[in-house]
């Protein structure tokens, strides 16, 4: 009997058990003394966590016979991701108050690759321009400032995760602003091993992750944009922003009142190293 490595099957290795050129079925494979399981129809064995290198086998048959060697493991970079989930008190909800609710945004990633997984890229793009938005100051005509008050509020935010020692930080990649969440499930410190899983939540005011998007917006723009609540039952927010260019035109104080109200869609995308590995599109609502 030996064992061969095969193309990886969606990130994940695949262990071929063969005796005289011949594919064999209910061998039980071992890598450095761990059994990773028994080979299926087609003497194939799918491994859902090893690490990328130089391992010892060893194949054992039904009748007891035993065959050793070596394998190379190649190094495969994969993650998958489970789409977000929104909690409020321990449900998961679509729905929300945005300027008095807290929320937990749970993020779920899996490292199905041979290499240690230590940091991962975030990204959500959320579509909130269509919200109710009335120019308070200047006074200017809706066709010159409605496109860059909604593009202002459909941003895209970046947040780098990374796991530092036996701490998960994620961090803002405009403002550089770093924040240590909950990790609902134990992982080894430095970065997660093939086949172990993160659970990264955040919890916080809803309104706190509205005035944190604005920041990083601001600083995009090389200005400083600020909500104000008017009436928090309501939803009701003015947006000021320092100082702002249209064309030729230096605006300051610019200020426009915001009703956070009705349906809109968020995207997430996550990546490793520039790679993308996953996504969601959701619909969510603001009550």
């Amino acid at each position: 009997m030996k064992i061969e490595v095969l193309e990886p099957v969606n990130g994940r290795v695949v262990l071929l058990a063969k005796e005289k050129g011949n594919p064999i079925e209910g061998i039980e494979i071992r890598v450095e003394g761990e059994s990773k399981g028994r080979t299926g129809a087609g003497g194939e064995l799918e491994v859902q966590s090893i690490l990328a290198g130089t391992h010892n086998w060893e194949a054992l048959d039904s009748e007891g016979r035993e065959a050793k060697g070596m394998i190379e493991i190649p190094e495969i970079t994969q993650v998958e991701y489970v789409p977000m989930s929104v909690e409020r008190d321990g449900q998961t909800v679509t729905k929300w108050h945005p300027l008095t609710d807290t929320l937990s945004f749970v993020i779920e990633i899996t490292n199905t690759g041979t290499t240690v997984v230590d940091h991962f890229t975030w990204r959500q793009t959320a579509d909130i321009g269509h919200m109710k938005i009335d120019l308070l100051h200047p006074k200017m005509p809706a066709k010159v400032w409605r496109p860059f008050a909604g593009n202002l509020l459909s941003g895209v935010t970046t947040v780098e995760t990374r796991i530092d020692g036996d701490r998960v930080m994620m961090i803002d990649t405009i403002s550089g602003i770093s924040k240590e969440v909950i990790s609902r499930t134990p992982f080894t410190p430095g970065g997660l091993q093939p086949g172990e899983k993160l659970v990264v939540e955040q919890t916080g005011r809803y309104w706190d992750s509205l005035q944190e998007a604005m920041d990083s917006r601001g600083i995009e723009l090389g200005t400083e944009i600020k909500l104000n609540v008017v009436d928090e039952g309501k939803g009701i927010v003015d947006m000021v922003i320092k100082e702002y260019k249209f064309g030729p035109i230096k605006l300051h104080d610019m200020k426009a009142r915001v009703i956070f109200k009705g349906p809109f869609k968020v995207c997430h995308e996550v990546f490793v190293d520039g790679e993308l590995f996953g996504s969601d599109e959701l619909g969510w609502e603001l009550l």
